[in-house]
Formats: C-alpha cells, structure tokens, sequence
C-alpha cells in the first residue's frame, strides 16, 4: 500500500520516453511512415509581425511528437526522398479535398529546402558587425541581409554551382490562414548533408497559396 501511495505521489514528476522513430535510410523505406505523415487543416491565424509569426510557428509545431516521430529518416539519397515524401503530402491533401494543387506549388517553391534563409552556401564577407549601440546593430543587420540577398540571387541564376549543404524533407503539411488569405505551413526535418545522418532538426515554413512567396519561417540551427 505505501507503495502504491508513494507512486502515486510522484506520478506528476515521472516522465515516459517517446517511441524511437523509424529507421528510413532507403528512399524505398518511405513507404512504412506514409500513414504517420500529417495533412490537415486547421482554425490557425498567423501573427501579422514576422517576429511574431515565427515565434508562432516555432512554439506551435517544434519539438511536438508529431514531428520528432520524422527524427529516424537520414540524409542518404535526401533528394530523393523529399520528392517522395512531397508526393505522399500532396496525395494525402487530394484525398482530403484540401487544396492538393497550391500543396504541391508550395513544396515545390521550397526548393528541396534550398530558400534564400535556409540556402547552406556561404554569403559574401561583410565588413561590419553586431556593435553595442543599436544604430550598429541596424547597420550591420541591413549589410548582412544585402550579402545574403547578393548570395542568393546566385544561387538562383546558377544552382548548380552553389549547391546546399543541408539536406532537408518536408513531412508534415497544415492549412492555414493569414492576413492576405490560406497558407500552407509545411513541417521539414533536416541535418547537414553528412552521408547517412538523421534529421533531427526541424524547419517550419508558411508559403501563401495565391502567389507561393514564403510568408513565415523559423527553424533551429
């Protein structure tokens, strides 16, 4: 009986380990999580500020069993398996009716998770840094997104020359909404292009569906 009672007090401090992820280092090995990728539509409205909309993002979809059950998938063939994962996503979004057409135009807009904040090739040197006043802070914010835009813009007249260094699969897709209409915010799983690594970190974009802009991105580094 006492230790019953004992069990019962520290129930609340107790904590049960989540199931390990599936194991998916072929790109024929998709198959056996296809029932656990999530496509679904919800009642959420994105902050209008982009501070708030990633902080949103970030507090609503990271480090959630929903995505870490993705943490087992590895890096080796990654392309591969984003294209076969983007089309389980699109399929699933169909069968439910759910705008499977501007899914589709999202994830494809995402580059195999080569965006201009997520393109894994170095940006230009810059001369200024963060500072101590805000004034330099200002500063040195506007010069790096100028090196990062000047990068980018690059990678985009020559893909093939600047190829990412992090390899990335979307495994997750929710119907949302924003100021400007819906959204698709679509889940990734991602980790430097190591062969045969686990993606263990998690990107988070949302991508309108009138014109396939991202509108909203966090991640973790």
């Amino acid at each position: 009986m006492r230790r019953l009672v004992l069990f019962l007090a520290l129930a609340p401090l107790l904590t049960f380990a989540e199931p390990a992820p599936k194991l998916v280092n072929e790109v024929a090995e998709i198959d056996q999580i296809a029932n656990d990728l999530i496509v679904a539509t919800t009642n959420i409205e994105l902050p209008a500020n982009e501070s708030d909309r990633a902080r949103y993002l970030w507090d609503t979809f990271a480090n959630k069993p929903e995505e870490k059950q993705f943490a087992g998938i590895t890096t080796k063939d990654w392309r591969a398996k984003w294209d076969r994962l983007a089309g389980l996503l699109v399929k699933k979004a169909a069968e439910a009716s759910l705008d499977s057409e501007n899914l589709r135009l999202s994830l494809k807009s995402l580059r195999h998770g080569q965006t201009e904040m997520t393109m894994g090739v170095p940006v230009p040197a810059i001369q200024s840094s963060w500072g101590d006043t805000d004034e330099t802070r200002e500063a040195h914010r506007k010069e790096l997104n100028a090196a990062r835009q000047q990068r980018w813009a690059e990678v985009l007249r020559n893909p093939d020359a600047w190829p990412t260094s992090t390899a990335t699969v979307p495994v997750s897709a929710y119907l949302a909404h924003h100021a400007g209409g819906d959204c698709w915010i679509i889940i990734s799983k991602w980790e430097n292009a190591a062969p045969e690594l686990a993606l263990g970190h998690i990107r988070i974009w949302a991508v309108d569906c009138a014109t396939h802009k991202i509108i909203g991105f966090t991640g973790c580094d």
